[in-house]
């Protein structure tokens, strides 16, 4: 199979799994990129510890298992302008532990009711609007002891060890990981989830510091740099 070589960022192919260099196409993951777009120099990152201090690991753990998962192509393409809000959206603890309960949440609101709307309508009903961790881990609690298909049990496993990380105020990292897996399950499910985790990181991307915008023209002299030598 002949790769195309693109010149220009908005060509960037994003790809599962790690990379040591960037292809002709780009073909990074979504981590691997905003570096590029951040003008840090090109690392492979095979896990949030190869990032900068400026990257939210919360996020940035929540956009690395999408990354892997997503169907690559044009949905997984979708991550792409996401790149340049990564870098300096780095805020501390307080907020990481609030971009880990908003995560939470999704996955107990969003993801598993998609999974469990076609076997369990009334379930998925009294998800969608719970208020806090505690009602929604009530919930989740129940649910978890039915015998349902694989996809929506291990949906519905995610989501309630997500809220409890949440409610013992453990590490958010692993939230936002087992978020982003409670999506991929129900994605199995009803592939509506990808939309709604994509909407997920976006919404997760305005608590707490944001990055600086970076200029467009900025973003693709930095992708051709790294480009011209692939």
């Amino acid at each position: 199979m002949t790769i195309k070589k693109t010149n220009s960022w908005l060509d960037w192919q994003l790809k599962h799994g790690s990379h040591e260099f960037p292809g002709p196409d780009g073909g990074t993951c979504i981590n691997e990129a905003a570096l590029v777009v951040a003008g840090f120099a090109y690392r492979e990152v095979t896990g949030i510890l190869d990032l900068p201090e400026s990257f939210c690991p919360v996020i940035s753990q929540y956009a690395l298992t999408l990354n892997d998962a997503m169907p690559e192509g044009e949905l997984l393409n979708r991550l792409r302008p996401f790149a340049a809000r990564l870098s300096g959206s780095s805020d501390g603890r307080s907020v990481a532990d609030l971009r880990g309960s908003y995560l939470a949440m999704q996955a107990a609101r969003e993801f598993a009711p998609l999974a469990l709307q076609k076997v369990d309508p009334a379930a998925a009903q009294r998800l969608k609007v719970v208020s806090s961790p505690e009602q929604a881990m009530a919930e989740l609690d129940a649910l978890a002891q039915i015998d349902w298909p694989d996809n929506v049990r291990e949906t519905v496993g995610a989501a309630n060890r997500a809220l409890v990380r949440t409610l013992d105020l453990r590490d958010a990292i692993y939230t936002a990981e087992l978020t982003a897996i409670c999506a991929i399950r129900a994605a199995a499910v009803d592939d509506r989830a990808w939309d709604r985790a994509i909407e997920a990181l976006e919404c997760l991307l305005t608590i707490g510091k944001q990055a600086d915008p970076i200029e467009v023209d900025l973003i693709e002299r930095r992708a051709a740099e790294v480009l011209a030598v692939a």
